[in-house]
């Protein structure tokens, strides 16, 4: 398993991000937009009235003149915030669409499209805001590691479709045995990670052997029968990330050598 972190996907995030440009805001902004237009006019016949209306007051005359003026200065005033409201209302829309998008997108950045469960990128902004939360607050966190056993005898005789069904029914199948706590992120191929805060290795083996369990009794449609072999860990004083997942890491390369179908603690 490769437990290096891939800095390219949080990049790639941004600038998918970034892409979408508030394009009703550039609109406005331009010289020959209505927005601007309208804001040019409304601001100069106020300027105007005000200028003319000084001078009148200056001379004491032309007073209904000045009372025609006096209109058309309140009435520009009443009018500016509608006439403004109007122009702003699609730059309003635009606005709403594109924190929409940008939801959307980050959502796509970080969610496996298979399983539709959390991928690399979202775990590694989990396992990391975890293991701030063990250092400040000393709470236990765990680590379960998994994958099928002979996954490759599957798709070699039933194809990567059939493969690929199994991928989903399996992450429901897992997904049901969770708690709302814990994150269950698809590593990689056949491989799956669940995060257990809050859990020490004692529980988190208790949950492993339980989802085993559950997966063992299960028959899947056309791939049938078959077991996950399962490496848990608790996170440790002096650990990294990538110390943590190495050792979850051997730990199910041992539950393999043991036989597979089997819950590995590493201690």
């Amino acid at each position: 398993m490769n437990v290096d972190r891939n800095d390219n996907v949080a990049q790639q995030e941004d600038d998918a991000v970034q892409a979408y440009a508030p394009k009703s805001f550039l609109r406005l902004t331009e010289r020959h937009s209505p927005g601007y237009l309208l804001a040019v006019i409304v601001g100069s016949i106020i300027a105007v009235d005000l200028f003319v209306l000084t001078i009148l007051h200056a001379f004491n005359g032309l007073s209904a003149t000045a009372e025609i003026l006096t209109g058309t200065f309140v009435t520009a005033l009443v009018l500016t915030p509608l006439l403004y409201l109007l122009a702003f209302y699609p730059l309003a829309n635009e606005i709403r669409a594109r924190r929409r998008m940008e939801e959307e997108l980050k959502k796509l950045a970080t969610t496996d499209n298979l399983t539709k469960l959390s991928n690399r990128a979202k775990f590694y902004e989990v396992i990391d805001r975890e293991v701030e939360r063990f250092k400040r607050h000393n709470q236990p966190l765990s680590l379960l590691l998994f994958d099928i056993d002979d996954f490759k005898t599957i798709n070699d005789t039933h194809g990567h479709n059939v493969g690929d069904e199994v991928l989903k029914s399996l992450t429901r199948l897992v997904a049901a045995q969770l708690r709302e706590i814990d994150y269950f992120v698809r590593w990689g191929g056949d491989e799956f990670i669940i995060v257990a805060p809050d859990t020490g290795i004692d529980k988190a083996a208790a949950l492993a052997e339980r989802a085993r369990k559950v997966v063992e009794a299960h028959t899947f449609q056309t791939a049938g029968r078959f077991t996950l072999s399962f490496s848990v860990t608790q996170f440790k004083a002096g650990d990294t990330v990538d110390s943590f997942l190495k050792r979850a890491d051997r730990g199910l390369y041992r539950a393999k050598e043991a036989g597979k179908n089997r819950v590995e603690e590493c201690r």
